[in-house]
Order: C-alpha cells, then sequence, then structure tokens
C-alpha cells in the first residue's frame, strides 16, 4: 500500500506468537464445542446446546482468522467486514426467533414456562 504511510506495518509478516495465540484459542473453543455439545445431550439442556454453539461460532471465527493472516490487508478487511455481517444476520436470526412472539422454537424441550 504505497503512499498511506504505513509501508513497513501493511507489509510486515504476522507475530508468530499471534498466530500461536489463535492456535490456542481455537483448539481450546473446539475441545469446549466437544464437551458442551455431549453434555447437552446428555443433560437435555437447551442452555448447554446454545453455549455449545457459540463455542463452536468462535472457533469458527479463529479458524477463518487463521486463514487470512497471512494476506494482504485488502482481503483480511473484507473478511472482517464479512464476518461483521454474518454476525449482524445471526443477532437478527436469534431476535426474531425469542420465545413469546408466536413462532414454534427449534428445539421441543422447551421450559414450561416458555410455553
Amino acid at each position: 500500500m504505497s503512499g498511506c504511510g504505513c509501508d513497513s506495518v501493511c507489509d510486515a509478516a504476522p507475530d508468530p506468537a499471534y498466530r500461536r495465540a489463535l492456535w490456542i484459542a481455537l483448539v481450546l473453543n473446539a475441545l469446549m464445542f466437544g464437551v458442551e455439545i455431549v453434555a447437552s445431550f446428555a443433560a437435555q439442556s437447551v442452555s448447554l446446546l446454545a453455549d455449545a454453539v457459540d463455542f463452536l461460532g468462535d472457533a469458527g471465527n479463529y479458524g477463518v482468522a487463521l486463514f487470512v493472516l497471512g494476506m494482504a490487508p485488502l482481503w483480511r478487511s473484507r473478511t472482517a467486514l464479512w464476518k461483521g455481517w454474518l454476525m449482524f444476520a445471526t443477532a437478527c436470526s436469534c431476535s426474531a426467533n425469542r420465545p413469546g412472539n408466536g413462532r414454534r422454537a427449534w428445539c421441543r424441550n422447551r421450559p414450561s414456562w416458555a410455553g
């Protein structure tokens, strides 16, 4: 990126410690997903299932970050924008499927207070 005044920053290789931290976070989130998905089915807990899906999303996020870490800044910024829109779509989906809005929940084992 000539002319931006950040040539040394934009063209710098990613810090190996940052890459290692992303790998650690990816592995830990994937392991926690596995633990919580098994526990959620064993306990028939929707809360644990939701937390497991959150861990899966986090692991995917770290995987995408690792994939684009060595790419050009343009691709890293496009990926960040894509991840932001994906998070927005997820929030909209969760808001549309909240209990009490007349839609049927996706889970059969809903708590009695959920209707």
